[in-house]
């Protein structure tokens, strides 16, 4: 089946809180914290670990240190005119695409349609065209993704994308197309109005050549850039006619009477096609519309390659391809020993390249489309999403089931990954420094970013990465966890000081770290869902490790510092500990059924949680409740919140978009309604003049004041 398909498992590395723990301070609770100013750090450029025999291309050195921004005004500052300020990073890509001279890539993500350009080995970037294709990210896979991946708890935590795998978990598929000369893109996307349709754009100057209102299970454009054949399940298949300057008509041109298609090929002539049901296959006059040759049998109805190979139909399963003879004959080829999960035709015809799953390892298979033999056969060090052929047959551009981008070589068989440029996955976690001039970014199963966020500059990248992390007291050290570890970076230096692996009952536990925190002492202190452990800043001995409940899976949340940590192990009950000692201090009783703890305030006095409707405020000390305020149906799932450094803010992020709240008197103060997809990961300025969320297709915003519109 000729359209991509997108396939996410975005597991919950941990539905709980970004925090760890630090000196809990009995009798009365600490005033409010201020952000104490360092100067910032130096981060040098770090190549990524690639798996031996794979080739690295385009090493970008680091540019030099960023200097401290001026704080703009408050957030909350009546006349503040709240606006994106900056935008980070290019999401998670979804298809890279040839150019017809072969020296440039296309690579499509949310924010937009990267160009790059090959000079020598090394691959440079050299536009962004945001309109082409970020419009992509409406269909079903970033929905389907945040319910699927995201599971609601009660009691404490955070929403927690993890490590995302582009080719399996949920089904989100995006069909899509593209010629060579003239370049066109062919995809599906929503419209304003939630509804369906395909859109048809020149890569050479961004134009919308076309726009038609249908929902379609599959795509193709023919040769002659004049026409999208769209399949739509149980309707059979529409021609759109592709206007040269702009659409013409939202109307179909015509349309294959076959409403049994589950998938479909346009034949590289343009001519012809077919169509593909579990008992027949059909074969189309494009022009007439017109049926003229029709096979009978058992097919597959979602076919791993279907194609038109010197114009006879070939439709591969899993380990059988059929090749469909005239007459009503055909002819069954068995490959025995493989597991295809994919399959790419080139534009000649004469090569077909089909990935290969074998006793765990993956592979790909090239076969001589004249008699369908075994041509080469290359192993891949990680398997692939989706893989497209270069113009000349030579070569594919691919993007791997982690997201990373790469060139492969058909002739040699060598794999080149794409580094250097910003593509992620879901953001799981964001930090700033003490001093307010970095934003380090975390994306499980990627490296973690660090941002000049003022220049809007990558400076470094860590890897290998994790899902949380935070900034030393003095901003020149960097505590990543991942699934299994915890490291701590110099970033002064670039490198890793320690890392702690599986710390004692951890791998027994089956849970992955869930929180992190450095203490004002230097020490970082980590929780699963059995135990809280702290660790020393400078050596990574382990000081300490207290359980939360015996036998129990308990859902933490740790105050900024780590003074306090609260821990839901029964329902509706919150135990305090002390996160100095790890010692139980007291409990209350209060939070509802499907309520979700989110964040602590900074003076440590309350807690705010989210329920389907509404936000509340609770008291720490007592349980009682403070104060509520309602969540409009518009704002969907509550996802994460955050605390200003002085406490008078709330950031709410949802599945709906991003909303200010002033938690003090109960009311909201300004819906922030430009953010791309749910919000996975907040957080706020030390001086609470940004706010930074991520999303789960991968993309950073920061809001701030900007001018006013004339």
């Amino acid at each position: 089946m000729s359209p991509t398909h997108r396939h996410f498992r975005v597991r919950l590395l941990s539905i709980l809180s970004l925090a760890l723990i630090g000196a809990c301070v009995p009798g009365p609770l600490p005033a409010i914290r201020q952000s104490e100013a360092t100067a910032p750090p130096q981060p040098q450029a770090q190549n990524e670990v690639l798996p031996a025999g794979t080739a690295m291309v385009a090493v970008r050195a680091a540019p030099s240190a960023t200097s401290v921004p001026t704080p703009g005004p408050r957030l909350d500052d009546p006349s503040a005119n709240l606006g994106v300020v900056a935008e980070l990073g290019l999401g998670a890509p979804w298809a890279a695409v040839w150019s017809a001279t072969g020296d440039q890539l296309r690579v499509l993500s949310p924010v937009g349609m990267q160009v790059l350009k090959k000079e020598g080995s090394v691959w440079t970037a050299r536009g962004l065209f945001p309109e082409v294709g970020s419009d992509v990210m409406a269909v079903p896979i970033f929905w389907r993704i945040a319910h699927e991946s995201l599971v609601r708890l009660d009691g404490l935590g955070h929403f927690r994308p993890a490590e995302v795998s582009l080719c399996s978990g949920v089904d989100g598929s995006v069909p899509w197309d593209f010629l060579f000369d003239p370049a066109l893109l062919a995809y599906s996307a929503q419209t304003e109005w939630g509804g369906w349709q395909v859109n048809v754009r020149d890569l050479s100057s961004s134009a919308l050549l076309g726009e038609y209102w249908v929902f379609p299970a599959d795509l193709q454009l023919t040769s002659s850039a004049s026409t999208v054949a769209v399949l739509q399940e149980g309707t059979g298949v529409w021609l759109f006619a592709i206007g040269p300057s702009g659409p013409t008509s939202h109307e179909p041109i015509g349309r294959l009477d076959d409403t049994n298609a589950t998938a479909m090929a346009v034949s590289r002539s343009g001519h012809d096609a077919i169509t593909i049901s579990e008992y027949h296959v059909s074969r189309w006059d494009l022009s007439t519309q017109r049926l003229m040759e029709t096979w009978e049998g058992k097919f597959p109805p979602n076919p791993v390659l279907a194609a038109l190979k010197y114009g006879e139909p070939v439709i591969f399963d899993r380990q059988r391809a059929w090749i469909l003879r005239s007459g009503g004959k055909s002819q069954l080829v068995e490959y025995e020993g493989h597991e295809f999960s994919l399959g790419r035709i080139s534009q000649s015809g004469s090569r077909i390249v089909l990935q290969d799953a074998h006793d765990g390892e993956f592979s790909l298979v090239v076969l001589n489309a004249s008699d369908m033999q075994l041509a080469n056969e290359i192993r891949l060090p990680v398997p692939l999403h989706d893989f497209r052929f270069k113009l000349d047959d030579r070569k594919l551009s691919a993007i791997a089931c982690d997201g990373r981008v790469a060139e492969i070589d058909l002739e040699t068989g060598q794999i080149a990954f794409i580094q250097g440029l910003s593509w992620s996955g879901p953001v799981s976690d964001l930090a700033f420094s003490p001093d307010g001039g970095l934003l380090a970014v975390a994306s499980p199963g990627w490296p973690v970013r660090l941002w000049d966020w003022a220049g809007q500059r990558l400076i470094e990248e860590l890897d290998p990465g994790g899902a949380l992390l935070q900034f030393g007291p003095a901003g020149n050290s960097l505590a990543v966890a991942s699934e299994h570890d915890i490291a701590l970076w110099d970033l002064a230096q670039g490198t890793e000081i320690w890392r702690v692996v599986d710390p004692p009952s951890h791998a027994e536990a089956g849970f992955p770290f869930e929180a992190l925190r450095f203490t004002p002492e230097g020490d970082i202190l980590v929780s699963d869902r059995e135990s809280l452990y702290r660790i020393d800043g400078e050596s990574g001995a382990l000081l300490w490790q207290v359980a939360h409940a015996a036998g129990i899976s308990a859902r933490v949340l740790i105050s900024d510092q780590g003074e306090i940590v609260l821990v839901n192990s029964y329902p509706n009950q919150v135990d305090i500990r002390s996160g100095q000692t790890g010692e139980f201090r007291y409990s209350f009783s209060s939070f509802r059924q499907q309520e979700l703890a989110l964040a602590i305030s900074p003076d440590l006095r309350e807690v705010a949680t989210a329920s389907e409707d509404e936000i509340r405020m609770w008291a720490i000390e007592t349980g009682e409740e403070l104060r509520a305020l309602d969540a409009p149906s518009s704002w969907g799932l509550v996802t994460a919140m955050a605390y200003s450094a002085d406490g008078t803010l709330l950031a709410i992020g949802t599945s709906g978009g991003l909303a200010l709240a002033q938690p003090l008197k109960g009311r909201v103060h300004a819906i922030l309604d430009e953010q791309t997809e749910l919000i996975s990961a907040i957080a706020f300025s030390p001086t609470g003049d940004l706010l930074a969320a991520g999303s789960l297709d991968g993309s950073v915003r920061l809001w701030g004041a900007v001018p006013a519109s004339p």
